[in-house]
């Protein structure tokens, strides 16, 4: 059914307006999407799929991105094919990054396919019987589930849609006033921002931003034309109370917009700091809201990156001279090679397996590579297109005896392999081959020759840059550096078109990824520094990224941003980083270590920890009297009471809950029993006062926003403040046999956004690692401790989530410093002068020197 042909039969329905839907899915489900899509059409639904509306030589993925961006809700049909299409996936992470409402259907039984991640935490409708979910399989039935599940908050989802085609028409235009809300719509605007339902999708940092910039303006206009009157009411004295009055109300009006727009600066610039390539931003942004707003949890979240990141400092500062870096670089770093550019083959070896017989038949060689040592050879031969040969490899001795026989990769694609290649350890003993299918992304097939077996596991091209199609790897490298380790047999490094570079180990029976940097350009430079500490990389758009080269995603200070193409990467001494530009240009950094403050001498640490009932698996069984058992010997108690639902008896009153959509978790009560919080076996938590009558902010919801990393098991305690404004949660994973993560956060309850970098602690050894978080009793520091004793010797982790007195005053400036960058009225970044930035560079380091040795008071 064609766009025309919808419209058309909208059109003569009565009604109010139609709901528009984007259904995402694979080519392979395209008999289930039709009928899918006249269900809903003839239930008034505007339903859109990609096949039949974008007309022929349009722009496929630039329509696609309208398609999804005028849809209120994705619709994601949910079967193996989808899960596995890396098209599916890439609709997804862009509609996720417009905050759209997901409902998933399960078309076909998923079996053990990988979900999304961004869909496998949301409720699905069931297409096909489910008795757990109590769907029958019935067409009709599930259409009028879905239907219904459409029609939720579809007023508040409309506007959603709306203020997010508004606000990017709005960043389009250069974020100019014409394109900002006027007059009573800023009003609606904003009653639709405070209201979201509670599950609905999230606003987005430019929907937020629209609007406060809209009112921003509002208030400009007011203040002009309060001027105005001001100076009609000096030579009319009957206006003077009127303008008067006025003036009072801007005045009012204006202090609400500089709070509104500290808040939106705080919201865009936590949840910019979180992703290392917007961390620049996220520093600017929080330094405004500190400015221009004096915000306490955005001075909180500058004050707990210091403590956490570390970060690249241009050269320019007289206490840390720059070092000389060394011409030629050091001795094994493996420098990045242009696609196509073929390992050098000596002529005599190039002419010996030049051409190979099989069975009679003449076969050319369309690849040839060499170990560094020279005793291995690899061979590829075949070719689908030219002449319908298999596309083959082999691999010999140098003298010509064979090792293998010929063989074909372990490919289970949807076409044919249309290139082969490979590369050699520097011995010989282990063999990268590099499959690419056609109009597929490709995979490493890793080879133990030594023993003649191939590793179950593959290394396949990520990033996140397009799924172009031939996503295919620009460096594939076994380096010499030293092993990490005495299970390390082979150290491999890759960069991929996409726009990762990876470190991988090559153990005796797995291959362990670890060190990686993600580029949005393509990478120009790779390498592992001599000491095999750092992962380094360029790109084409002069970023320069550091991350451990050992631990997976963990970056050594925030990405660097250079004018032009990245050409070559030097570590210089223990702390410093040369880069040169393929302009020539030579910058050398320095990195500065996260700020250690000391722990007063006088800190006091509650006597007892929160009372937290984990609530017991299976529930809905549980009788009453047992679980109210659990309760505390005083304060309120609390009982379950089956289908969701429980009740808290607190001062004589009880209280009976709302329903809750997923079954009870954890029940944590605060230290003055005024508050309690629950959280739900999907990671969220909310809090509420103990009568129930109103909840404390947003619900904190660890799995969304935490989304691309490592997900807990489950949530073991909520430590709340005395007033209920934030809440540290410990999140918990067991990996048997014997590793156990912990995860730390401490939310704002306000704008559920975290305040300090999520922490993980991981406890596979002798050695004692945090298990447990707890607030001191001024509330001033976040304390890791081992085990449950509550005194100092436990202690082994902290974080000041207080900021000192006074630092308010030189904080932005530094922050700002750091990041390079500053923002103008418009909300348009300026890079900040380079005297100016070394004056706020330099005033900077002298306050963290001097508060560092001074202790924190």
């Amino acid at each position: 059914m064609s766009s025309a042909d919808i419209d058309a039969k909208l059109a003569r329905s009565k009604g109010p307006e139609k709901l528009k839907v984007f259904i995402s899915y694979s080519r392979h489900d395209l008999e289930f999407v039709d009928r899918l899509q006249h269900a809903l059409v003839e239930r008034g639904i505007r339903a859109y799929v990609d096949r039949e509306d974008i007309a022929k030589g349009e722009a496929w993925w630039s329509r696609i991105q309208q398609l999804i961006t005028e849809a209120d809700t994705i619709i994601f049909i949910l079967s193996p094919n989808s899960a596995a299409s890396p098209v599916c996936q890439q609709e997804v992470d862009f509609a996720a990054s417009l905050n759209k409402r997901f409902i998933p259907i399960v078309a076909e039984d998923l079996a053990d396919a990988q979900v999304p991640e961004t869909l496998s935490r949301l409720n699905y409708v069931f297409f096909i019987p489910n008795p757990p979910a109590g769907a029958s399989g019935d067409f009709s039935e599930a259409v009028d589930q879905l239907a219904n599940a459409l029609d939720t908050d579809i007023a508040w989802i409309r506007s959603h849609t709306r203020y997010g085609e508004r606000s990017a028409e709005w960043e389009r235009a250069g974020r100019t006033t014409s394109h900002l809300i006027r007059g009573r719509n800023i009003d609606d605007a904003e009653a639709w921002r405070d209201k979201r339902p509670e599950r609905a999708p999230g606003i987005t940092d430019a929907q937020l931003a629209y609007i406060a910039e809209s009112r921003k303006a509002a208030t400009g206009r007011q203040r002009w034309w309060i001027g105005g009157s001001l100076i009609i009411a000096a030579i009319t004295t009957g206006l003077a109370i009127y303008a008067l009055t006025q003036q009072q109300a801007a005045v009012a009006s204006q202090q609400r917009t500089v709070r509104v727009l500290a808040s939106t600066d705080f919201q865009q610039g936590t949840r910019a700091i979180e992703d290392p390539e917007t961390t620049p931003q996220g520093l600017a942004l929080l330094a405004r809201s500190v400015r221009n707003g004096n915000d306490e949890r955005a001075l909180t979240r500058l004050w707990t990156a210091l403590q956490q990141r570390s970060f690249w400092l241009p050269s320019l500062l007289e206490k840390i001279p720059p070092q000389p870096p060394r011409p030629e670089g050091y001795p094994g770093l493996v420098a990045h090679t242009p696609r196509g550019a073929a390992p050098k083959v000596p002529d005599d070896i190039a002419q010996r397996f030049k051409t190979h017989v099989i069975d009679g038949v003449e076969f050319e060689s369309n690849f040839i590579a060499v170990s560094g040592d020279g005793s291995r050879i690899l061979t590829v031969i075949g070719n689908v297109v030219l002449d319908a040969t298999e596309v083959k490899a082999r691999v010999w001795n140098s003298d010509g005896r064979p090792i293998t026989k010929w063989f074909a990769p372990d490919y289970k694609g949807d076409t044919y392999i249309s290139v082969l290649r490979g590369q050699f350890s520097h011995d010989g003993r282990f063999l990268a081959l590099e499959v690419t299918g056609w109009r597929e992304p490709s995979f490493l097939e890793i080879w133990d020759l030594k023993k003649g077996t191939r590793y179950e596991a593959t290394i396949k091209v990520t990033g996140l840059r397009p799924q172009f199609q031939n996503s295919t790897f620009t460096q594939i490298a076994f380096l010499e550096a030293p092993q990490s380790d005495k299970f390390t047999l082979a150290t491999l490094l890759t960069a991929s078109l996409n726009g990762d570079a990876q470190v991988h180990y090559i153990q005796e029976d797995s291959i362990l990824s670890a060190g990686r940097t993600r580029h949005r350009e393509l990478i120009t430079y790779v390498a592992v520094d001599p000491r095999g500490e750092w992962l380094l990389s360029g790109g084409d758009d002069g970023t320069v990224h550091v991350s451990s080269s050992s631990r997976p995603d963990e970056p050594v200070g925030v990405p660097i941003k250079l004018s032009t193409r990245i050409a070559r990467i030097m570590r210089d001494g223990a702390n410093g980083l040369v880069a040169d530009t393929a302009g020539g240009e030579r910058h050398r950094f320095d990195l500065m270590q996260p700020l250690k403050v000391r722990l007063p001498e006088d800190l006091e640490l509650p006597a007892t920890a929160p009372y937290c009932i984990e609530w017991p698996e299976g529930n809905a069984s549980v009788a009453k009297a047992e679980v109210a058992k659990l309760a505390p010997a005083s304060g309120p108690r609390l009982a379950y009471m089956g289908t969701r639902k429980f009740e808290v008896v607190a001062n004589g009153k009880t209280s009976v809950s709302p329903t809750l959509d997923v079954d009870l978790e954890l029940v944590c009560l605060d230290q003055n029993n005024a508050r309690v919080s629950l959280t739900t076996e999907d990671f969220v938590t909310r809090i509420w006062d103990t009568g129930l009558t109103a909840m404390a902010g947003q619900p904190l919801d660890e799995k969304r926003y935490f989304q691309s990393r490592p997900t807990p098991e489950s949530t073991k305690s909520v430590v709340l403040t005395a007033n209920g404004d934030r809440a540290l949660v410990r999140s918990f994973f067991w990996d048997p046999p014997n590793v156990a993560y912990w995860w730390f956060n401490l939310w704002d309850s306000g704008t559920a956004l975290p305040l300090f970098d999520r922490k993980q602690s991981i406890d596979w050894s002798d050695k004692p690692v945090p298990e447990n978080a707890l607030l001191d009793s001024s509330e001033r520091f976040v304390l890791f401790a081992h085990g449950t004793k509550r005194d100092r010797a436990s202690i082994l982790e902290y974080i000041q989530i207080k900021p000192p007195e006074g630092i308010a005053a030189w904080l932005p400036d530094f922050a700002e410093a750091i990041a390079g960058q500053t923002f103008d009225d418009q909300g348009l970044p300026i890079n900040i002068p380079a005297p100016e930035r070394t004056r706020r560079l330099t005033t900077g380091v002298d306050q963290i020197e001097k508060f560092a040795v001074q202790n924190s008071e």
